[in-house]
């Protein structure tokens, strides 16, 4: 499906997404939860806190939404290039790891993932894959040096909250060759060297390899009060990069939802927030639209109160 990359502003991309610079006023929940129906459809969102703490509460909360609300479909962040190219194998690797395993291991999107097949939900990825994204952001003028420190920081970042005591160059030599083979860009050094130089060339500084502090900041794409004099062209490339995600679920839940009758999504708690005007007006769209919703009744989208 090709998706309406045209412009460079939340406001071009889809009707109804808060701007970031609305959203670094706003203060919400870590777990910010709701519901929406038109008629017999129902979405459920599950907005959390990017952690892989065992202990951590939105665990058992995915859980109980996705058993609960037995889902057609659930939508989860990232592993957009894993499920785009169909990985047939994915549910029964999940299966074979216990729960506490795949938190550790992956976080919240593949722990819902396994519920999701646990519960014979379909599961999909709200994200295009690293090649779509990166061109994406050549259009909007980034460099592929900046492209590239950006997706190696977020592996950063995903390694110190799976506690992989992994030596760094060794487990950078795996996330590039997976970068190399995923982007294509056969005259680009896809190398640890490469990474250092970058790194220093776009955000002035050596790889902080165990200050996870440090990425969160600089991958930032709120223009926060508390970090504004250290806001770089790294925080203003995630900007633009999740103005085009916010959009591009949001177009891919006006789709499924004139399919399935019951979505789930999980994503995090900033996506949930700024998206949920968006999606608002797509199951409002559905009751104005009585004809193409099976069994529709004449209620609006409900969205006061939180999931089950």
């Amino acid at each position: 499906m090709e998706y309406n990359t045209t412009g460079s502003t939340w406001s071009k991309l889809s009707p109804g997404l808060i701007s970031f610079e609305q959203y670094a006023n706003v203060r919400h929940r870590a777990l910010y939860a709701y519901r929406l129906r038109a008629g017999t459809r129902r979405l459920y969102y599950i907005g959390v806190s990017h952690n892989q703490t065992l202990s951590d509460w939105q665990f058992s909360r995915i859980a109980r939404v996705i058993r609960a609300s037995k889902p057609d479909v659930v939508i989860i962040e990232g592993a957009g290039d894993l499920l785009g190219q169909g990985w047939s194998e994915l549910p029964e690797c999940l299966r074979c790891l216990k729960p506490d395993q795949v938190i550790r291991l992956f976080g919240e999107n593949l722990f819902a993932a396994r519920i999701a097949y646990e519960s014979g939900a379909k599961v999909l990825s709200g994200d295009a894959g690293l090649a779509s994204q990166a061109q994406w952001l050549f259009q909007e003028g980034y460099s592929r040096a900046e492209i590239f420190v950006y997706f190696v920081c977020q592996q950063i970042v995903q390694s110190l909250d799976s506690g992989d005591e992994t030596d760094p160059h060794l487990f950078l030599d795996v996330r590039l060759d997976r970068l190399r083979s995923i982007l294509g860009w056969s005259d680009f050094e896809f190398s640890l060297t490469s990474f250092q130089r970058s790194h220093r060339l776009v955000l002035g500084t050596d790889v902080k390899w165990h200050d996870r502090r440090f990425y969160e900041v600089v991958l930032d794409p709120v223009d926060r009060a508390s970090t504004r004099n250290r806001w770089t062209r790294l925080n203003a490339l995630s900007q633009s990069l999740n103005s085009f995600r916010d959009a591009r679920i949001i177009q891919e839940v006006s789709r499924l939802a004139k399919l399935f009758e019951t979505i789930v999504i999980v994503y995090g708690a900033t996506h949930a927030y700024m998206q949920r005007g968006a999606l608002t007006q797509v199951y409002a769209a559905f009751d104005a639209r009585q004809d193409e919703t099976p069994n529709s009744g004449q209620r609006h989208p409900d969205t006061a109160g939180d999931v089950p």
